[in-house]
């Protein structure tokens, strides 16, 4: 049993190898789409939106009038009942009862419209919180995928400065072998070399690093391929950035953002519910009937015969004799009644209004209310929190974005001089005006602020999308 298991699970794999490796490359609307489908947290807000509507439905179903139908079939010992005369009996008693009860709400104050308004509103709200925890998902999908593209660019770089100090130490060698330079100039390069080699690592694990975060975001097995497109990234003007202007950026969130929306139907939400609190002390009225039957062991019917029966009778005259007369007494004849005729003969029905005024309750209604009316100010509360939230959230995206734009310009000039510098050195090395040394040190230097001018750029882009993130756009990367 075990070796055919083992043995369909190696077949399963091997069929499903060439479906997962036709997906093909993975950009990051892809992998957007695929976390919609396929994320745990996506799943559980899915499911809470289900709950909600289901609750609206029972809600809106509660207008309808009730039926319900109720049958038992038992036996009774000793003193007890007769169900179908409501006589005590000293003996034993089988019985059987069939009833159908009916009931109706016709007036309770609005309370039934008011959860009716509760549920959709709640239902809207869970709507929206499914699309803040898409929208939330989407963005550390865009920060991992962002991640991986850097960790990319900085393996790219790494790759080619460890292979340019790997043919510098080549020509250095040979160089000394020839008697130009000295023993000791192949330990710079040597350091130099190890150096791009430990920056060569550190890009490869970080890239693997976010690699990891997207495919748990993914909830994506560790066995499915998984390859990232890398797309021509276009690094925006100066100009662009400058038009983003925060009080603009919020207006626009207000508008964008699901959870904004979300609080605001919790608020219509916790308003109704002041309305089903306040129908606590309204009287309600409500129309009922019923219908019953029922069957007994002792049931009996008239057969329409009599029988006479002689019973003895002492007679006392005037004068004093005596005599015994037996004088005869009818009795009716009576039979066990069927079990179909005691059901038709015993069937009832009844209609009915009832009036419920509260009067007292502990005082339930008034603290009800109270309690509602508390929820809703917690409710106000709480959606203007995450509106501040929100506006501490975009000011601190937009002055990012602008710093980031800084930063990443000045990484720019700061290759651009490196650069340079680099290629100067190397020209007064090979000149011989400069030692190993020497060479190395603008070699880091150019290193680093390479490393720097990566790092920043995507920075930069991140801190676009997260503006665009705000402003409700599609978050790609082009």
């Amino acid at each position: 049993m075990r070796l055919k298991a083992i043995f369909y699970t190696f077949v399963l794999t091997i069929v499903s190898m060439p479906l997962l490796a036709q997906q093909g490359p993975w950009d990051l609307r892809k992998c957007i789409e695929y976390a919609r489908e396929n994320n745990l947290n996506l799943e559980r807000a899915e499911y809470f939106l289900e709950d909600a509507a289901l609750v609206n439905q029972r809600n809106r179903l509660s207008r309808l009038p009730s039926l319900n139908g109720q049958t038992s079939v038992g036996a009774q010992f000793g003193y007890t009942i007769d169900p179908t005369t409501n006589t005590f009996r000293s003996q034993s008693i089988g019985y059987n009862s069939f009833s159908l009860n009916a009931g109706m709400t016709l007036y309770d104050g609005g309370r039934i419209n008011h959860t009716v308004k509760q549920g959709e509103a709640s239902l809207e709200a869970a709507r929206y919180d499914v699309d803040a925890a898409f929208n939330d998902l989407s963005l550390q999908i865009a920060s991992a995928y962002l991640q991986i593209l850097l960790g990319d660019e900085q393996m790219s770089a790494a790759k080619k400065r460890l292979n340019l100090a790997q043919l510098q130490l080549e020509q250095t060698d040979k160089l000394i072998k020839a008697g130009s330079l000295p023993e000791n100039d192949r330990l710079d390069i040597l350091a130099q070399v190890a150096l791009n080699e430990q920056t060569l690592i550190q890009a490869e694990n970080a890239r693997a690093s976010a690699l990891l975060s997207l495919r748990q975001l993914l909830q994506m097995d560790l066995g499915q391929p998984l390859e990232i497109v890398r797309p021509n990234v276009v690094v925006p003007e100066k100009a662009a950035v400058e038009t983003f202007n925060a009080t603009e950026v919020y207006l626009a969130a207000l508008n964008t953002q699901p959870q904004i929306k979300a609080d605001e139907y919790r608020m219509e939400a916790a308003e109704e519910g002041v309305g089903i609190a306040r129908s606590l002390g309204i009287p309600s009225l409500n129309i009922f009937g019923n219908m019953s039957t029922n069957w007994s062991s002792l049931g009996s019917r008239l057969t329409g015969e009599e029988s006479v029966v002689f019973v003895p009778v002492d007679v006392k005259f005037p004068d004093g004799t005596e005599t015994s007369l037996e004088l005869g007494q009818p009795f009716p004849v009576r039979e066990d009644s069927p079990y179909g005729t005691q059901l038709r003969d015993n069937f009832g029905q009844n209609l009915g209004v009832s009036l419920n005024i509260p009067i007292y309750n502990a005082s339930n209604a008034s603290i009800s209310k109270q309690r509602a009316e508390i929820a809703v100010l917690n409710a106000r509360v709480t959606a203007d929190l995450n509106k501040q939230l929100l506006m501490s959230d975009v000011q601190r995206a937009v002055n990012d974005v602008t710093a980031a734009e800084r930063t990443y310009a000045a990484a720019q000039r700061s290759f651009e001089a490196a650069s340079a510098s680099l290629a100067n050195a190397q020209k007064r090395f090979d000149l011989g005006a400069i030692n190993t040394f020497e060479l190395t040190t603008a070699q880091n230097n150019n290193d680093q602020s390479e490393i720097e001018l990566i790092r920043s750029k995507y920075q930069y882009l991140f801190n676009l999308k997260i503006l665009d993130f705000y402003l409700g756009r599609e978050l790609t990367i082009d």
